[in-house]
């Protein structure tokens, strides 16, 4: 017969199986004289409990607020950009800017430029195929999502100094764009290898009036970006948020007054809105942990041959 003998008290618990005399077996007074049969002792089994998930969570979320809590005075500044690169489709010989070179040099020069200003991290906006293959070519530079996601993700990529930053995690958001179609537009979380500090960055498109009214379209988006921002930040983590909003007012109002961002070229939300000096439709957001200097929006010398747009980048400093 087989028994457990062991103790429940304490974890993990550990039992042990021996094998007994059946209870009824025979005896006799010759058997009753003599030794008691040998006992063959079976290996003891462990049991261990299973982890508990929601206890694992729990530990890990435990972790990650004490690591955050151990890093927030570390204060530590990257450069920032954002830059609608004008996509390679608008400058073929079809496209609407021919007079501008092929989609793969002007993407070399688009990486001159960030490089030439420090830039660590940026937010791309029409950044296309053709571009995307000289961009994931050049040694240093890593994107999210790329091509990852497919074609349609592709446009508006955030690409970063791989030396000075890692991706933790990547995600996207729909957001309406031509005739209210859903378009994929990343947010992602990297980590400041330096300082191990981790900051979410979100870069977005929204569409213009060129393919008839959309005003109403990029009111939807603002109002999911600005829903993004607020949830995003609710924790305490850093976010930068960059893009071609086209639009000035109804976008920086909307944003600073339902998350807790600013804009890195200044301008304030109270019992008014009061825009930055010489705003335009290309922003750099950031969340009110993050304080801005060195502000500049370049449209001349090789940037003129690069994009159609200004070349917008600042320095961030978080903590």
């Amino acid at each position: 017969m087989l028994v457990w003998a062991g103790s429940r008290g304490s974890a993990p618990e550990e039992y042990v199986a021996r094998v007994l005399p059946a209870p009824d077996a025979p005896s006799s007074p010759s058997e009753s004289a003599g030794p008691p049969p040998p006992q063959r002792i079976v290996p003891g089994v462990r049991f261990v409990r299973a982890p508990d998930p929601a206890k694992q969570r729990r530990a890990r979320e435990l972790r990650r607020l004490a690591e955050a809590e151990a890093l927030a005075d570390q204060q530590f500044s990257f450069r920032v950009s954002s830059f609608n690169i004008l996509g390679h489709g608008h400058t073929t010989a079809r496209g609407n800017k021919p007079g501008y070179a092929d989609g793969p040099q002007r993407m070399r020069w688009a990486i001159d430029i960030m490089n030439g200003a420090g830039i660590s991290v940026a937010g791309l906006q029409e950044y296309e195929t053709p571009q995307h293959q000289v961009l994931v070519s050049t040694p240093g530079w890593e994107v999210f999502p790329g091509l990852q996601l497919g074609n349609p993700a592709l446009a508006n990529s955030i690409v970063w100094r791989s030396e000075v930053w890692e991706l933790v995690e990547g995600h996207t958001i729909d957001i309406p764009y031509f005739g209210g179609a859903p378009k994929p537009m990343p947010y992602a979380l990297l980590r400041h290898r330096e300082s191990g500090r981790e900051v979410w960055f979100a870069n977005f498109h929204n569409p213009a009036s060129t393919r008839g009214p959309a005003g109403h379209l990029r009111a939807e988006a603002t109002r999911r970006e600005t829903e993004l921002a607020a949830r995003l930040t609710a924790d305490g983590t850093p976010l930068v948020l960059t893009g071609d909003m086209n639009d000035k007012a109804d976008f920086f109002c909307t944003m600073t007054r339902g998350a807790p961002m600013r804009a890195a070229n200044g301008g304030s939300t109270g019992s008014t809105c009061s825009l930055p000096p010489d705003p335009r439709i290309d922003w750099i957001m950031g969340s009110l942990d993050i304080t801005f200097s060195d502000y500049a929006a370049d449209r001349g010398g090789l940037v003129a041959r690069t994009t159609d747009h200004p070349f917008v980048h600042a320095t961030a400093t978080v903590g």
